[in-house]
Protein backbone atom coordinates (compact mmCIF):
# COMPACT_ATOMS: atom_id res chain seq x y z
CA UNK A 1 0.00 0.00 0.00
CA UNK A 2 1.62 3.52 -1.22
CA UNK A 3 1.78 5.66 2.04
CA UNK A 4 -0.63 8.64 2.51
CA UNK A 5 0.80 11.87 0.45
CA UNK A 6 2.63 14.38 3.19
CA UNK A 7 3.96 17.12 1.90
CA UNK A 8 7.70 16.59 1.02
CA UNK A 9 10.96 18.77 0.42
CA UNK A 10 9.79 19.26 -3.48
CA UNK A 11 6.43 21.30 -2.21
CA UNK A 12 8.93 23.14 0.06
CA UNK A 13 11.14 23.99 -2.82
CA UNK A 14 8.27 24.91 -5.24
CA UNK A 15 7.04 27.14 -2.31
CA UNK A 16 10.15 29.04 -1.67
CA UNK A 17 10.76 29.25 -5.51
CA UNK A 18 7.08 30.95 -5.68
CA UNK A 19 8.08 33.54 -3.06
CA UNK A 20 11.87 34.21 -4.50
CA UNK A 21 10.33 34.77 -7.77
CA UNK A 22 8.02 37.52 -6.41
CA UNK A 23 10.55 39.07 -4.39
CA UNK A 24 12.62 39.14 -7.00
CA UNK A 25 9.86 41.08 -9.35
CA UNK A 26 9.19 43.60 -6.31
CA UNK A 27 13.30 44.46 -6.06
CA UNK A 28 13.24 44.89 -9.91
CA UNK A 29 10.39 47.23 -9.76
CA UNK A 30 11.31 48.99 -7.11
CA UNK A 31 15.13 49.58 -8.69
CA UNK A 32 13.34 50.61 -12.05
CA UNK A 33 11.20 53.24 -10.30
CA UNK A 34 14.15 54.06 -7.80
CA UNK A 35 16.32 54.39 -10.86
CA UNK A 36 14.09 56.69 -12.90
CA UNK A 37 13.55 58.85 -10.67
CA UNK A 38 17.30 59.28 -9.43
CA UNK A 39 18.06 60.44 -12.62
CA UNK A 40 14.66 63.14 -13.00
CA UNK A 41 15.66 64.32 -10.22
CA UNK A 42 19.23 64.80 -10.08
CA UNK A 43 18.97 66.58 -13.43
CA UNK A 44 16.15 69.35 -12.10
CA UNK A 45 18.89 69.77 -9.04
CA UNK A 46 22.08 70.64 -11.11
CA UNK A 47 19.87 72.68 -12.80
CA UNK A 48 18.57 74.95 -10.64
CA UNK A 49 19.84 78.71 -10.73
CA UNK A 50 22.63 79.89 -8.08
CA UNK A 51 25.15 78.13 -6.34
CA UNK A 52 25.47 74.20 -6.68
CA UNK A 53 26.02 71.55 -3.81
CA UNK A 54 29.13 69.78 -3.36
CA UNK A 55 28.89 66.79 -5.30
CA UNK A 56 31.15 64.82 -2.74
CA UNK A 57 29.68 65.81 -0.12
CA UNK A 58 26.46 64.47 -1.30
CA UNK A 59 28.17 61.40 -1.78
CA UNK A 60 29.28 61.32 1.42
CA UNK A 61 25.74 62.05 2.63
CA UNK A 62 24.52 59.51 1.20
CA UNK A 63 26.98 56.81 2.74
CA UNK A 64 26.14 57.96 6.17
CA UNK A 65 22.53 57.50 5.46
CA UNK A 66 22.95 54.17 4.22
CA UNK A 67 25.54 53.44 7.49
CA UNK A 68 22.62 54.45 9.53
CA UNK A 69 19.88 52.59 8.51
CA UNK A 70 21.77 49.37 8.58
CA UNK A 71 23.00 50.22 12.07
CA UNK A 72 19.13 50.64 13.34
CA UNK A 73 17.98 47.63 11.31
CA UNK A 74 20.12 45.37 12.81
CA UNK A 75 20.05 47.23 16.22
CA UNK A 76 16.51 46.10 15.30
CA UNK A 77 16.51 42.80 14.11
CA UNK A 78 18.93 41.65 17.44
CA UNK A 79 18.67 44.23 19.96
CA UNK A 80 21.98 46.59 21.53
CA UNK A 81 23.71 43.57 22.83
CA UNK A 82 23.25 41.08 20.25
CA UNK A 83 24.20 43.55 17.07
CA UNK A 84 27.53 43.91 19.54
CA UNK A 85 28.15 40.31 19.29
CA UNK A 86 27.20 40.27 15.14
CA UNK A 87 29.32 43.18 14.81
CA UNK A 88 32.23 41.65 16.49
CA UNK A 89 32.01 38.06 15.04
CA UNK A 90 30.57 38.19 12.05
CA UNK A 91 32.81 41.34 10.86
CA UNK A 92 35.65 42.02 13.32
CA UNK A 93 35.80 37.87 13.97
CA UNK A 94 36.09 37.95 10.12
CA UNK A 95 38.56 40.09 9.10
CA UNK A 96 39.73 38.29 5.73
CA UNK A 97 35.97 38.37 4.65
CA UNK A 98 35.11 42.15 5.37
CA UNK A 99 38.17 43.02 3.91
CA UNK A 100 37.25 41.70 0.51
CA UNK A 101 34.29 44.67 0.35
CA UNK A 102 37.01 47.00 -0.15
CA UNK A 103 37.08 46.14 -3.55
CA UNK A 104 33.58 47.10 -4.67
CA UNK A 105 33.46 50.33 -2.14
CA UNK A 106 36.57 51.72 -4.15
CA UNK A 107 34.64 51.44 -7.71
CA UNK A 108 30.92 51.93 -6.09
CA UNK A 109 32.33 55.15 -4.60
CA UNK A 110 34.22 56.10 -8.48
CA UNK A 111 31.05 55.80 -9.78
CA UNK A 112 29.10 57.97 -7.82
CA UNK A 113 31.20 60.62 -8.01
CA UNK A 114 32.00 60.74 -11.91
CA UNK A 115 27.87 59.92 -12.17
CA UNK A 116 27.23 63.67 -10.58
CA UNK A 117 30.41 64.80 -12.91
CA UNK A 118 28.47 63.53 -16.07
CA UNK A 119 24.95 64.94 -14.49
CA UNK A 120 26.99 68.44 -14.84
CA UNK A 121 28.83 67.98 -18.07
CA UNK A 122 25.81 65.73 -20.16
CA UNK A 123 21.99 66.99 -21.01
CA UNK A 124 19.72 64.00 -18.94
CA UNK A 125 18.51 62.03 -21.63
CA UNK A 126 21.81 61.66 -23.12
CA UNK A 127 23.32 60.64 -19.74
CA UNK A 128 20.41 58.22 -19.34
CA UNK A 129 21.00 56.45 -22.59
CA UNK A 130 24.37 56.68 -22.14
CA UNK A 131 24.77 55.19 -18.68
CA UNK A 132 23.29 52.22 -20.15
CA UNK A 133 26.80 50.95 -20.85
CA UNK A 134 26.99 49.17 -18.09
CA UNK A 135 24.95 46.16 -19.56
CA UNK A 136 27.64 45.48 -21.96
CA UNK A 137 30.19 45.88 -18.85
CA UNK A 138 28.15 43.67 -16.75
CA UNK A 139 28.11 40.68 -19.22
CA UNK A 140 31.58 41.04 -19.56
CA UNK A 141 32.62 41.28 -16.03
CA UNK A 142 30.07 38.13 -15.24
CA UNK A 143 31.73 35.97 -17.63
CA UNK A 144 34.63 36.89 -16.85
CA UNK A 145 34.32 36.65 -12.71
CA UNK A 146 31.61 34.72 -12.46
CA UNK A 147 32.56 32.28 -15.11
CA UNK A 148 28.45 32.17 -16.26
CA UNK A 149 27.79 31.19 -19.55
CA UNK A 150 25.23 33.97 -22.38
CA UNK A 151 23.08 31.75 -24.27
CA UNK A 152 22.14 32.80 -27.93
CA UNK A 153 19.01 34.05 -26.65
CA UNK A 154 20.64 35.87 -23.69
CA UNK A 155 23.48 37.71 -26.52
CA UNK A 156 20.50 38.31 -28.84
CA UNK A 157 18.33 40.22 -25.83
CA UNK A 158 21.78 42.40 -24.90
CA UNK A 159 22.13 43.16 -28.91
CA UNK A 160 18.60 44.26 -28.59
CA UNK A 161 18.85 46.26 -25.59
CA UNK A 162 21.68 48.47 -27.34
CA UNK A 163 20.49 48.77 -30.83
CA UNK A 164 17.23 50.07 -29.00
CA UNK A 165 18.90 52.65 -26.58
CA UNK A 166 21.14 53.76 -29.73
CA UNK A 167 18.08 54.08 -31.78
CA UNK A 168 16.59 56.20 -28.88
CA UNK A 169 20.03 58.40 -28.65
CA UNK A 170 19.99 59.20 -32.37
CA UNK A 171 17.14 61.09 -32.23
CA UNK A 172 17.23 62.52 -29.07
CA UNK A 173 20.58 63.95 -29.88
CA UNK A 174 19.53 66.04 -32.43
CA UNK A 175 17.11 67.90 -29.56
CA UNK A 176 19.25 67.70 -26.82
CA UNK A 177 22.68 68.53 -27.78
CA UNK A 178 25.30 69.88 -25.47
CA UNK A 179 24.61 73.00 -23.60
CA UNK A 180 27.73 74.24 -23.62
CA UNK A 181 28.10 74.92 -19.76
CA UNK A 182 30.99 72.32 -19.38
CA UNK A 183 32.85 69.85 -21.62
CA UNK A 184 30.46 67.70 -23.21
CA UNK A 185 33.60 64.92 -24.19
CA UNK A 186 34.95 64.67 -20.56
CA UNK A 187 31.52 64.33 -19.46
CA UNK A 188 30.80 61.42 -21.90
CA UNK A 189 34.28 59.92 -20.83
CA UNK A 190 33.35 59.93 -17.21
CA UNK A 191 29.80 58.49 -17.92
CA UNK A 192 32.14 55.46 -19.88
CA UNK A 193 34.40 54.63 -16.70
CA UNK A 194 31.69 55.48 -14.46
CA UNK A 195 29.66 52.55 -16.09
CA UNK A 196 32.58 50.16 -16.45
CA UNK A 197 33.17 50.70 -12.49
CA UNK A 198 29.71 49.73 -12.17
CA UNK A 199 29.63 47.08 -13.70
CA UNK A 200 33.05 45.57 -12.40
CA UNK A 201 31.68 46.53 -8.33
CA UNK A 202 28.23 44.94 -8.93
CA UNK A 203 29.55 41.51 -10.67
CA UNK A 204 32.64 41.34 -7.64
CA UNK A 205 29.74 42.28 -5.16
CA UNK A 206 27.59 39.37 -6.48
CA UNK A 207 30.35 36.99 -6.17
CA UNK A 208 31.05 37.84 -2.82
CA UNK A 209 27.41 37.66 -2.25
CA UNK A 210 26.64 34.08 -3.17
CA UNK A 211 30.32 32.65 -2.16
CA UNK A 212 30.52 33.62 1.52
CA UNK A 213 26.44 33.52 1.66
CA UNK A 214 26.67 37.00 3.61
CA UNK A 215 23.35 38.41 5.28
CA UNK A 216 22.52 41.04 3.15
CA UNK A 217 22.22 44.13 6.64
CA UNK A 218 25.50 42.51 7.36
CA UNK A 219 27.05 42.77 3.73
CA UNK A 220 26.22 46.05 3.80
CA UNK A 221 27.98 47.37 7.16
CA UNK A 222 31.09 45.73 5.85
CA UNK A 223 30.49 47.59 2.23
CA UNK A 224 30.32 50.78 4.67
CA UNK A 225 33.39 50.60 6.69
CA UNK A 226 35.32 50.89 3.39
CA UNK A 227 33.11 53.24 1.22
CA UNK A 228 32.99 55.74 3.94
CA UNK A 229 36.78 56.44 4.56
CA UNK A 230 36.41 56.46 0.86
CA UNK A 231 34.21 59.04 0.29
CA UNK A 232 35.67 61.29 3.17
CA UNK A 233 39.00 61.26 1.01
CA UNK A 234 37.31 61.81 -2.21
CA UNK A 235 35.52 65.20 -0.71
CA UNK A 236 39.81 66.38 -1.33
CA UNK A 237 38.67 66.73 -4.83
CA UNK A 238 36.23 69.91 -3.56
CA UNK A 239 38.97 71.12 -1.07
CA UNK A 240 38.24 74.87 -2.47
CA UNK A 241 34.50 74.44 -2.04
CA UNK A 242 34.61 73.13 1.25
CA UNK A 243 36.87 75.91 2.12
CA UNK A 244 35.08 78.88 0.70
CA UNK A 245 31.50 78.14 1.30
CA UNK A 246 31.37 74.95 3.66
CA UNK A 247 29.91 71.24 3.11
CA UNK A 248 26.72 71.93 2.54
CA UNK A 249 26.85 75.34 0.75
CA UNK A 250 23.87 74.82 -2.09
CA UNK A 251 21.83 72.27 -0.44
CA UNK A 252 18.16 72.50 -0.47
CA UNK A 253 15.28 70.06 0.18
CA UNK A 254 15.75 68.74 -3.43
CA UNK A 255 19.17 67.81 -2.46
CA UNK A 256 18.07 65.95 0.27
CA UNK A 257 15.88 63.82 -1.81
CA UNK A 258 18.99 63.05 -4.36
CA UNK A 259 20.66 62.03 -1.27
CA UNK A 260 18.32 59.64 -0.27
CA UNK A 261 17.23 57.79 -3.51
CA UNK A 262 21.06 57.37 -3.78
CA UNK A 263 20.79 55.43 -0.79
CA UNK A 264 17.75 53.96 -1.13
CA UNK A 265 19.54 52.15 -4.64
CA UNK A 266 22.30 51.36 -2.63
CA UNK A 267 20.34 49.04 -0.78
CA UNK A 268 17.84 48.02 -3.50
CA UNK A 269 21.11 47.04 -5.84
CA UNK A 270 22.14 44.70 -2.58
CA UNK A 271 18.95 43.16 -2.21
CA UNK A 272 19.15 42.85 -6.19
CA UNK A 273 21.96 40.59 -5.69
CA UNK A 274 20.22 38.37 -3.16
CA UNK A 275 17.34 37.52 -5.16
CA UNK A 276 18.73 38.02 -8.85
CA UNK A 277 21.46 39.11 -10.55
CA UNK A 278 23.47 41.72 -12.19
CA UNK A 279 22.28 41.53 -15.46
CA UNK A 280 18.86 41.78 -14.51
CA UNK A 281 19.72 44.44 -12.63
CA UNK A 282 21.17 46.55 -15.61
CA UNK A 283 17.87 45.49 -17.66
CA UNK A 284 15.67 46.94 -14.83
CA UNK A 285 17.46 49.87 -14.76
CA UNK A 286 17.69 49.79 -19.04
CA UNK A 287 13.31 49.78 -18.56
CA UNK A 288 13.50 52.68 -16.10
CA UNK A 289 14.64 54.74 -19.56
CA UNK A 290 11.60 53.80 -21.00
CA UNK A 291 9.74 55.04 -17.57
CA UNK A 292 11.90 58.43 -18.06
CA UNK A 293 10.89 58.68 -21.63
CA UNK A 294 7.21 58.40 -20.90
CA UNK A 295 7.07 60.89 -17.69
CA UNK A 296 9.33 63.31 -19.43
CA UNK A 297 6.61 63.40 -22.21
CA UNK A 298 3.53 63.53 -20.11
CA UNK A 299 4.91 65.96 -17.53
CA UNK A 300 7.73 67.60 -19.58
CA UNK A 301 6.42 68.41 -22.44
CA UNK A 302 9.02 65.86 -24.47
CA UNK A 303 7.09 64.89 -27.69
CA UNK A 304 7.95 61.19 -28.33
CA UNK A 305 8.32 60.05 -32.10
CA UNK A 306 7.91 57.12 -33.64
CA UNK A 307 12.17 56.51 -33.52
CA UNK A 308 11.10 56.88 -30.02
CA UNK A 309 8.39 54.09 -29.52
CA UNK A 310 10.47 51.80 -31.50
CA UNK A 311 13.46 52.54 -29.23
CA UNK A 312 11.25 51.46 -26.52
CA UNK A 313 9.38 48.32 -28.23
CA UNK A 314 13.40 47.15 -28.68
CA UNK A 315 14.24 47.43 -25.01
CA UNK A 316 11.35 45.53 -23.62
CA UNK A 317 11.47 43.07 -26.47
CA UNK A 318 15.22 42.59 -24.94
CA UNK A 319 13.72 42.18 -21.78
CA UNK A 320 11.71 39.28 -22.36
CA UNK A 321 14.05 37.52 -24.46
CA UNK A 322 16.35 38.04 -21.84
CA UNK A 323 13.71 36.01 -19.38
CA UNK A 324 13.28 33.29 -22.17
CA UNK A 325 16.98 32.79 -22.20
CA UNK A 326 16.83 32.22 -18.17
CA UNK A 327 13.88 30.25 -18.21
CA UNK A 328 15.44 27.72 -21.27
CA UNK A 329 18.78 27.68 -18.99
CA UNK A 330 17.13 26.69 -15.57
CA UNK A 331 15.20 23.82 -17.24
CA UNK A 332 18.56 22.77 -18.95
CA UNK A 333 20.34 22.81 -15.92
CA UNK A 334 16.90 21.28 -13.88
CA UNK A 335 17.17 18.19 -16.37
CA UNK A 336 20.81 17.66 -16.30
CA UNK A 337 20.83 17.69 -12.09
CA UNK A 338 18.03 15.11 -12.40
CA UNK A 339 19.90 12.68 -14.61
CA UNK A 340 23.06 12.64 -12.56
CA UNK A 341 23.29 9.69 -10.36
CA UNK A 342 21.89 10.34 -6.76
CA UNK A 343 25.59 10.68 -5.31
CA UNK A 344 26.98 13.37 -7.93
CA UNK A 345 23.12 15.37 -7.28
CA UNK A 346 23.56 15.83 -3.13
CA UNK A 347 27.16 16.95 -3.86
CA UNK A 348 25.82 19.56 -6.54
CA UNK A 349 22.60 20.62 -4.45
CA UNK A 350 24.41 23.60 -2.67
CA UNK A 351 25.55 25.17 -5.59
CA UNK A 352 22.99 24.66 -7.23
CA UNK A 353 20.98 26.59 -4.38
CA UNK A 354 23.60 29.27 -4.78
CA UNK A 355 23.71 29.79 -8.00
CA UNK A 356 20.06 28.97 -9.84
CA UNK A 357 19.28 29.16 -13.32
CA UNK A 358 22.92 28.31 -14.75
CA UNK A 359 25.92 26.16 -14.48
CA UNK A 360 27.50 26.97 -11.18
CA UNK A 361 30.84 27.77 -11.16
CA UNK A 362 33.47 26.25 -9.36
CA UNK A 363 35.62 29.08 -7.35
CA UNK A 364 38.95 27.90 -6.10
CA UNK A 365 39.59 30.21 -2.71
CA UNK A 366 42.14 29.24 -0.15
CA UNK A 367 41.76 28.21 2.88
CA UNK A 368 42.12 30.31 6.34
CA UNK A 369 43.28 27.67 8.41
CA UNK A 370 45.98 25.79 6.24
CA UNK A 371 46.49 27.68 2.88
CA UNK A 372 44.75 24.91 1.38
CA UNK A 373 42.42 24.91 -2.35
CA UNK A 374 39.17 24.66 -1.87
CA UNK A 375 36.24 24.38 -3.98
CA UNK A 376 33.22 26.99 -3.34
Amino acid sequence: RKPPYAPDAADANDAESTESRLMRMFVLTVLTFQNCSLMMVTSYSRSLPGKKYLTSTAVLMGEIVKTAVVLLVLLYQHGFGGMRTVIRDEICGKAKDSSRYAVPSLFYTLQNNLWYYSMDNLDPVTAAVTSQLKVISTAVFSMLILTKQLTRIHWLALGLLMFGLVIMEMDFGEAHESTGEGNYYLGLLSMVVACTSSGYAGVYLELLFKQLNANVWIANLQLQLFCLPVAMAAMLSDFRGLRDGGPFSGWSGITCLVVLLNALGGFIVSLTMKYADNILKTFAVSMSLVVNCLLSSAFLNVNLTLQDCAGIALVISATVFYSMGNSSASRSNRNRHQSLPDAEKGDNDTLMENFPGEEPPVIVVEDDMDGSLSEA
